[in-house]
């Protein structure tokens, strides 16, 4: 064999292997298992003598707090403690929805250790940055999907504490915004009235996805009035629909809870929602919450949370109102009255919430 043929068969071979490389397409990964847990759900993972210290009890503050307006009391989480060990060690542990791991990033323990390398193993670029820095952050699908595990990477407990503080209103948002598909699976668990939202949208232009068994009560002028009875004796929704001016979404702004009473004071109950009448807020115990929300990320709006009462009879109940300027320039408020004999009234909260923010304008065919 000539040495011209011996290196240009070596080049031709060298070439079939390289390109018989770069088309060999990696198997596919395994898919995930699907996520445990229900809504309001949340395991937190950190070293037992840290859950029973300072920084498990800030935990326990803030998200085993009451959820606001709710009675009987429940709380913002259910919350499940999970050593490092115990929680490696379980697959149905790995799986839940929501987590929350506090850890050293140089722990002597060897689970915690093991636990440690395998969240690094798992981040994006920028996400190792904020683990070299020492901030929170949240990772996606690490065991399960839809799974979605906060971060809090430290030192030392104080630091784990600072950084808590810090970052828990966050970390917070993040948590509802997983609980997301649990919302579009089980949304009042019935398929949407297509008739009902029609008219919905003719009258408002706006598309709330209504389930079946939602009443239209009242529908006068720009106010519309909705019914829905949950099932298996879960409650009362009753929905409020009003067309407001700019005038009114400015002022709610500067005077939320002056606004709030002039526009329901404008708006009295229809007979169908228990005798109906004027909607009184109680401001006392707990007071009224008013605060500046970002509707569907981008859209500013005034959103009002606590408890409403007919004065002519014995109905009342925690309620959630938004105001924001949407459609733009011809703002609606959207409000929901949940009544105080329903059961998981947390949960109702969070439905409803998810109800409002998700409704759509574009054009409906």
């Amino acid at each position: 064999m000539s040495r011209k043929y011996f290196w240009d068969l070596l080049l031709c071979l060298g070439l079939c292997y390289c390109f018989g490389s770069s088309c060999t397409k990696d198997s596919p990964e395994k898919p995930l298992p699907p996520a445990l847990g229900k809504l309001n759900e949340l395991t937190v993972v950190m070293d037992t003598v840290w859950w029973q210290g300072s920084i498990g009890n800030q935990v326990r503050q803030r998200y085993a707090a009451a959820f606001p307006f709710v009675s009987p009391a429940q709380p913002l989480f259910n919350i499940q403690y999970l050593s490092p060990n115990r929680f490696l060690t379980n697959p149905k542990f790995l799986a839940q929805r929501n987590c929350l791991v506090v850890i050293r990033k140089y722990s002597a323990n060897p689970q915690e250790q093991a636990l440690a390398k395998i969240i690094e193993s798992r981040l994006s670029q920028e996400q190792l940055k904020q683990w070299r820095d020492n901030q929170a952050f949240a990772i996606d699908k690490v065991w399960a999907d839809p799974q979605r595990v906060m971060v809090i990477a430290v030192s030392d407990e104080k630091q784990a504490a600072s950084l808590w503080e810090q970052y828990y209103p966050m970390m917070y948002d993040k948590i509802r915004e997983n609980e997301v598909p649990i919302h579009e699976s089980t949304l009042f668990r019935k398929k949407p009235d297509e008739a009902l939202n029609r008219k919905i949208w003719e009258k408002h232009k706006i598309d709330l996805d209504l389930p079946k068994g939602t009443q239209l009560l009242s529908a006068i002028d720009s106010v519309s009035w909705l019914h829905y009875l949950y099932p298996d004796g879960g409650g009362n929704l009753w929905i409020l629909i009003r067309h407001t001016t700019v005038g009114e979404q400015i002022q709610a702004g500067k005077a939320p809870e002056a606004t709030l009473r002039g526009i329901l004071q404008r708006t009295p109950a229809p007979n169908a929602m228990r005798g109906g009448g004027f909607i009184q807020i109680e401001t006392k115990n707990p007071a009224l919450f008013a605060s500046t929300i970002r509707y569907q990320k981008t859209i500013p709006a005034t959103e009002w949370r606590g408890l409403w009462s007919l004065g002519n009879s014995n109905s009342n109940g925690p309620f959630l109102i938004q105001l924001p300027d949407f459609p733009p320039g011809a703002p609606v408020l959207l409000a929901g009255f949940l009544d105080s004999k329903n059961s998981n009234q947390a949960e109702k909260l969070l439905e409803l919430q998810f109800l409002l923010q998700r409704q759509r304008t574009e054009t409906k065919p």
